[in-house]
């Protein structure tokens, strides 16, 4: 979802399902619902070898903050090549729609009627790009989302793009523990850059544990299970630093994940998905 190169990426179709509630507390505060899918395919063009190949995907995502509230969709195609026998390159495109929309009837004007308030709804097109450079110990990527600044609904409002930048790298310790610290930075104008630095502890591939620092906004943490070689589940606890903190009961997020298919558990090209 943050990066249309990744599509394709890990050996098995993954599927995700997750949902976020932030700033549990407020009224009307920010909630997420998504899901997600995208897996391998070789199709018989100059692409598919044993070298290169490429990937499809797609997600639906919802977000509603109060009277605001924005569904999505995106399909995405990549292509990998090998540039050595564990070093993999990815370039990546997703095209999709947004509909914007705002519910006067959770609005409260001062005065009443306001012939100024009312109810409005936009479909927008959009368009995502992106590059993914990985290996089975290390990972990095940017991404440009609303890649084209389409207008939302006639107005002079514009999609601005949003640049994110992600890294991390995978440190084995044991046969069976590893470290992976990694970053994610988000770049948009006129807005501060938000950066989450990471740190995560794997054991066996089948438990892990992981804290994150976001600047600004707060920290969390996170644990997550494979149950099996289908499913696996992740919950993730926010704690607000900032001073919302006196105020929201933070947040919560939990992601299900299913890969349908995958023989070999634990095999993975990439230490993202570990």
């Amino acid at each position: 979802m943050i990066n249309p190169a990744v599509a394709g990426s890990k050996e098995c179709m993954d599927i995700k399902l997750g949902y976020r509630s932030q700033w549990v507390g407020f009224q009307d505060a920010p909630q997420t619902m998504f899901i997600s899918m995208h897996k391998r395919v070789f199709s018989r063009n100059q692409f598919s070898s044993k070298s290169a190949y490429e990937g499809v995907g797609g997600y639906l995502i919802k977000d509603q903050v109060g009277p605001i509230g924005k569904i999505g969709g995106h399909v995405a195609y990549s292509v990998h090549i090998s540039l050595n026998t564990y070093l993999k390159l990815a370039m990546g495109v997703s095209i999709g729609a947004l509909q914007h929309s705002i519910n006067t009837n959770l609005l409260t004007p001062v005065n009443l009627p306001d012939p100024a308030v009312s109810s409005k709804s936009a479909l927008v097109p959009d368009a995502n790009a992106g590059l993914w450079l990985y290996h089975e110990n290390f990972f990095t990527g940017i991404a440009i989302r609303q890649l084209i600044p389409f207008k939302i609904g006639g107005s002079n409002n514009l999609l601005q793009n949003h640049f994110l930048l992600s890294g991390g790298y995978k440190m084995r310790f044991t046969s069976t523990i590893s470290l992976i610290p990694s970053a994610h930075i988000k770049i948009v104008a006129n807005a501060p850059i938000q950066i989450d630095a990471n740190l995560k502890a794997d054991w066996k591939n089948t438990v892990w544990v992981a804290v994150t620092y976001r600047k600004i906004d707060g920290m969390a943490g996170i644990i997550g299970v494979k149950a099996n070689h289908l499913l696996h589940i992740a919950y993730a606890y926010d704690y607000n630093t900032s001073s919302i903190q006196n105020y929201s009961s933070n947040g919560h997020e939990i992601i299900i994940g299913i890969t349908p298919n995958c023989k070999e558990k634990g095999k993975y090209d990439c230490p993202t998905f570990n």
